[in-house]
């Protein structure tokens, strides 16, 4: 294409068409980053989210099982089994699949003072990918995702046995 000279207002001649194609070569260098930018946010709010879930999961078993009628002699066999049921249905209803090796554990404590704990592993898989790797080379640390591999939750509550 022929670059022509125009008078502009000042009387001053500007070359027209002098920075076409910078603005794609600019793109070309800014877009990889920005695209791990996007990526690292929207791994994180994931993160986040199934951290939260997680969280709810293992407070909301905990109190189901210290809300379990019980009498002294039978105290934590239906409690803990409550736990159980309760977690393993709030993942299935969250849409979280419990088949990929999460773990519920319960344990329920009979000192003088009775509590049940909830200990809940989920493992993270990132939305991305190993896409956010790309952020432990460019650290020099490696092909290291920033984000933890598993998430683990625990809960105690105290439990009164009627």
């Amino acid at each position: 294409m022929k670059q022509g000279k125009i008078m502009d207002k000042t009387g001053i001649l500007t070359r027209i068409n002098q920075r076409r194609g910078s603005a794609a070569i600019e793109f070309a260098f800014i877009a990889p980053l920005m695209a791990v930018l996007a990526a690292a946010v929207i791994d994180f709010a994931w993160y986040v989210n199934r951290f939260y879930n997680i969280q709810q999961i293992t407070r909301d078993s905990a109190r189901i099982a210290a809300t379990v009628y019980e009498t002294s002699e039978d105290a934590g066999t239906s409690s803990v089994q409550a736990a159980i049921d309760h977690s393993t249905s709030v993942f299935g209803g969250l849409g979280l699949s419990c088949n990929a090796g999460c773990d519920v554990d319960v344990t329920y404590n009979n000192d003088e003072f009775r509590t049940i704990t909830v200990e809940v592993t989920y493992p993270h898989q990132p939305l991305t990918g190993d896409l956010l790797a790309l952020i432990g080379i460019l650290n020099g640390d490696g092909a290291v995702n920033p984000l933890p591999s598993e998430i683990y939750s625990t809960f105690t509550m105290a439990v009164e046995v009627q």
